[in-house]
């Protein structure tokens, strides 16, 4: 119903398969992000949405490659890199994770978060 009122507004788009997703209705959403991303490449926040939607599917790769295009169109978008580092880990991907963070935290460094985690991170035993 929303994407009749204002079809031409990205965020309509998004607002629809963010509702399709919390409906269960999963490869739904998908459709409708990468619909929407067709439609609006500039908007990263319809690829956030799709990345949400592939790791609530448990398809922490398919993820990854969402926010590896995100990173591609974004490179100074810290939380990308942060994304990329979770979805790393998941994967078991350690020093791929570590190098994500430390790049967080080199493109903002005064960012507290991203250095706790990055501090947590190495505290933690390799595995």
């Amino acid at each position: 119903r929303a994407l009749a009122i204002d079809p031409a507004h990205w965020d309509t788009h998004n607002a629809h398969a963010i509702a399709l997703a919390q409906a269960g209705q999963l490869e739904e959403a998908e459709r409708a992000f990468r619909a929407a991303i067709a439609r609006f490449p500039e908007q990263r926040a319809l690829r956030l949405g799709l990345a949400a939607n592939a790791i609530e599917r448990g398809d922490y790769a398919g993820a990854l490659a969402v926010y590896d295009d995100v990173v591609r169109h974004w490179p100074r978008f810290a939380a990308a890199h942060v994304g990329r580092s979770i979805l790393y880990a998941q994967l078991g991907r350690r020093a791929e994770a570590r190098a994500a963070l430390v790049e967080a935290v080199r493109l903002e460094p005064l960012n507290a978060d991203y250095r706790a985690r990055l501090a947590a991170y190495d505290r933690e035993p390799a595995r």
